[in-house]
């Protein structure tokens, strides 16, 4: 089992097209880093967001969560949402080779006019459980 703080404010909030990030609410924003790991591979993920802005009103806000570039699926935040706790498995173990990538990434545009979600960046849990090194 591996803690690790994510996100944090030096991890690239960013978008594929190259916009600012800071709130998320298209489907080109994400968050994303690499972190040292303990771990051979990744079976399991259990994660904590802190959701520091929510101007949600009248959609919801999706995000995918990627470890070393495989999907293991996705949270949602809700108008109202100040945490976000999720769970996932992996039907295989996802090896990974030095520092581990994560990434959470909005999957759809959240509809126009209802607001936008901003993560925290001092209690977000990330754990990993896998096979050691």
């Amino acid at each position: 089992v591996d803690e690790l703080d994510f996100p944090v404010e030096s991890d690239t909030w960013g978008s594929t097209d190259g916009t600012s990030a800071g709130w998320l609410w298209q489907d080109v924003h994400y968050v994303s880093s690499s972190r040292p790991t303990s771990l051979a591979t990744v079976s399991a993920v259990d994660l904590t967001v802190e959701v520091d802005g929510n101007s949600l009103s009248c959609d919801n806000d999706i995000f995918e969560v990627v470890i070393e570039g495989v999907s293991m699926g996705t949270f949602e935040v809700y108008s109202g949402d100040t945490s976000v706790s999720a769970s996932f498995t992996s039907s295989e173990p996802i090896p990974i080779f030095g520092d581990v990538d994560i990434e959470y990434a909005v999957t759809e545009t959240v509809d126009s006019g209802c607001g936008s979600v901003s993560f925290g960046a001092t209690t977000n849990m990330l754990t990993l459980t896998g096979e050691l090194l």
